[in-house]
């Protein structure tokens, strides 16, 4: 069993983050976010499963822009 996990600092210091989505070869991976760390981790539904390969990450803010992550990992 795999205890790996994607985890970021994300941060918007004008209109706040609005959204983030993430994925894992295509599917969806869910994410959770501490406000106040500004962290935003990785959570496998499926623990059994590992997590490795091509990751995307999607952050948009309250304004519209966004940015996205992309890492093989």
């Amino acid at each position: 069993m795999s205890t790996a996990a994607a985890r970021f600092k994300i941060r918007d210091n004008l209109s706040g983050i609005a959204y983030f989505e993430a994925n894992i070869n295509g599917q969806w991976l869910l994410m959770v976010y501490d406000y106040k760390t500004g962290i935003l981790k990785s959570q496998k539904m499926d623990t059994s499963k590992i997590l490795q390969g091509d990751f995307e990450l999607k952050v948009v803010d309250q304004a519209g822009n966004e940015s996205i992550h992309k890492q093989k990992i």
